[in-house]
C-alpha cells in the first residue's frame, strides 16, 4: 500500500477510548484491566512517539496477553502502517493468539488486507501482525513493535537449561535484530519461572553491552500496593487490605492454597523465583496408625537402584491411598538387594494391594531396558515410564498437595509408624540437587503421578474402592 494511500485510511483518533476502555469495549466478558495500568501506560508512551524495551512480570491469569492484543489492536487503529511481531512459546500458541487479535480488529470495524493467515495478516490501513514461536520463528523485515509474551511453555522448560538457552540465543539473535531503520519498541512480558529466565537475562545490567531493559514486577499480593479509596474510607470495618493485584477474583482466599508450593507460589504469582536448594516438603501433617482409612484408591510408587552396588541408591516403594479428601502414605519400604529379590518383594506388595497400579520413572533408557526387562522377567506388574523433566520438577505437583493445610483442601497424611522416621526426614531435607538421599522423594512423585491422573491410563479410574486385608500386620 503506497503511503498516500496508508494517509488516507487514516481515521479521527478523538473518537477512540483510551487504552483500557478500549480492552473493556472489545467483548462483554471483559472488563477494564485497571490493576495493569503500568502496562497499559506503555502503549499510551507509544502513542505519543516513545520508544520502549521494558519487561514485564504478571502472575498467571491475570489478562496480560488479553491486554496486550487489545492494545496492539488499538495501536493499529490509531496508526496506519503500524507493524507488530508478536512471539510465544510455540507457533500454534502464537497463531491462536493472532487469531485473537484480528477478532479484536474486526470488532472495532477495521477491514482486514491482502494477508489474511494467523500467522500473517495485514489491516486497509497498512498494519501487519506476524505472530510466531519463539525459538526459529523469528524472519521477515523490522518491525515497529516486538512482543515476547511469555517464552516458556512450562515450568519444566524453564528449568531445562538447554530450552533456556535456546530462548536466550533466540531472543538476542533472531528477536532483537528484526527492528526497522527507525528505532523498535520491545515488550518482553511473561510469568518468572527460574532465577535465569528471559525476564533476568535482559534486566541485567551488563545486557547488549549496558542496555538492560527496564523490568517492573506485578505481585499478585504486594502488602505495599495501595489500597483502594473505598478502604479508606472512616466507615469501612472490614479486613485489612493485604495488597492483591486482582482482589475481585484473586484475593488473598483464593491464592491461599497456591502458597502450599512456596517454589511455585514465589515464582509464578509473585515474580520472585527462589534459586535451587529450598526444601519442597515441609512437616507433614500426621496421624495415628489407627486412623488410616481402609478403603480407598491406591497406587504404588517405586524406585530402583540401578545396581545394588550403588551406596548411595536403594530400591524403594511407598504406596499412597486417596481417601476421605487427603492422600494417605500407606506404607513404605527400601533396600539394597540384587533386582532378583526386589522383584519378588514387589510381587508380594502387589499381592497386598491387588488392583493397585505401580509405577516406576527410570531415568534413562539402560535403566528401562535393564533393571525394568528383569522386573518385568520377574512377574512384576509395573508401569515403567522414562523420566521426561528431573526429579525437582517431578515433585513439584507432590510438593503442592503435602504443604497444603487441611482447611484449603487434598493434603497428605503419615501417619506415625517405624518406617516413617526416616521417610520424613528425606522428604523434608529433598532440595533436588545432584548427589541427595531422594529415593522415597522418586517413589513418591511417581506414585503421586498416577494417583493425581497425570498418566492417560484406565487403569486408574478402575480399580475402584477396596478393603486392604491384612496391611496392618506390615507396620
Amino acid at each position: 500500500m503506497r503511503l498516500d494511500e496508508i494517509a488516507s485510511t487514516k481515521r479521527d483518533t478523538e473518537d477512540i477510548p483510551d487504552v483500557q476502555k478500549y480492552i473493556a469495549g472489545l467483548d462483554p466478558a471483559l472488563e477494564e484491566p485497571t490493576h495493569l495500568t503500568a502496562l497499559t501506560s506503555a502503549f499510551e508512551r507509544l502513542d505519543d512517539g516513545e520508544v520502549i524495551r521494558e519487561a514485564w512480570s504478571v502472575p498467571p491469569r491475570h489478562w496480560k496477553t488479553t491486554t496486550i492484543l487489545g492494545a496492539v489492536a488499538r495501536k493499529f487503529e490509531t496508526t496506519p502502517g503500524y507493524r507488530v511481531a508478536y512471539f510465544t512459546y510455540s507457533h500454534p500458541q502464537a497463531e491462536r493468539k493472532s487469531r485473537d487479535a484480528q477478532r479484536y480488529v474486526a470488532r472495532r470495524g477495521m477491514k482486514l488486507g491482502d494477508r489474511r493467515t494467523f500467522a500473517e495478516w495485514t489491516t486497509s490501513n497498512g498494519c501487519l501482525f506476524r505472530a510466531a514461536g519463539l525459538i526459529g520463528g523469528a524472519t521477515g523485515d523490522g518491525f515497529d513493535l516486538i512482543i515476547v509474551d511469555d517464552p516458556y511453555r512450562s515450568r519444566a522448560d524453564a528449568e531445562s537449561p538447554t530450552i533456556r538457552a535456546r530462548t536466550q540465543e533466540s531472543f538476542e539473535a533472531d528477536v532483537y535484530t528484526r527492528q526497522q531503520n527507525t528505532p523498535t519498541s520491545f515488550i518482553v512480558v511473561h510469568t518468572r519461572w527460574h532465577t535465569e529466565d528471559l525476564i533476568n537475562e535482559i534486566s541485567e545490567p551488563d545486557f547488549q553491552d549496558g542496555y538492560p531493559f527496564t523490568y517492573t514486577n506485578l505481585p499478585a499480593i504486594d502488602p505495599l500496593r495501595s489500597a483502594p479509596e473505598w478502604m479508606l474510607d472512616d466507615d469501612y470495618d472490614g479486613p485489612e487490605y493485604s495488597g492483591e493485584l486482582l482482589p475481585k477474583y484473586w484475593p488473598t482466599s483464593r491464592l491461599r492454597p497456591f502458597m502450599s508450593n512456596r517454589y511455585e507460589f514465589e515464582s509464578q504469582f509473585q515474580g520472585n523465583p527462589i534459586p535451587r536448594g529450598s526444601t519442597l516438603f515441609n512437616t507433614p501433617i500426621r496421624c495415628d496408625l489407627s486412623d488410616l482409612p481402609t478403603i480407598g484408591r491406591d497406587v504404588i510408587g517405586i524406585d530402583c537402584a540401578y545396581s545394588e552396588k550403588t551406596k548411595s541408591d536403594w530400591t524403594t516403594y511407598v504406596v499412597l491411598r486417596k481417601a476421605l479428601g487427603r492422600v494417605w502414605v500407606m506404607e513404605a519400604a527400601r533396600w539394597q538387594l540384587p533386582i532378583e529379590q526386589s522383584a519378588q518383594r514387589f510381587k508380594a506388595l502387589a499381592g497386598r494391594f491387588p488392583g493397585a497400579p505401580m509405577v516406576w520413572h527410570a531415568a534413562s533408557g539402560p535403566e528401562k531396558d535393564g533393571v525394568g526387562r528383569q522386573l518385568i522377567v520377574g512377574g512384576v506388574p509395573v508401569r515403567i515410564e522414562i523420566a521426561a523433566v528431573d526429579k525437582f520438577v517431578r515433585a513439584l505437583p507432590l510438593s503442592s498437595v503435602w504443604n497444603r493445610a487441611p482447611e484449603h483442601g487434598e493434603h497428605v497424611v503419615v501417619p506415625y509408624a517405624p518406617w516413617a522416621r526416616d521417610y520424613v526426614k528425606e522428604m523434608e531435607r529433598f532440595v533436588g540437587k545432584a548427589g541427595g538421599k531422594d529415593d522415597y522423594v522418586d517413589a513418591s512423585t511417581s506414585g503421586f503421578w498416577l494417583l493425581d491422573g497425570a498418566a492417560d491410563d484406565s487403569r486408574v479410574e478402575s480399580y475402584g474402592r477396596r478393603r486392604m486385608d491384612g496391611a496392618r500386620d506390615s507396620y
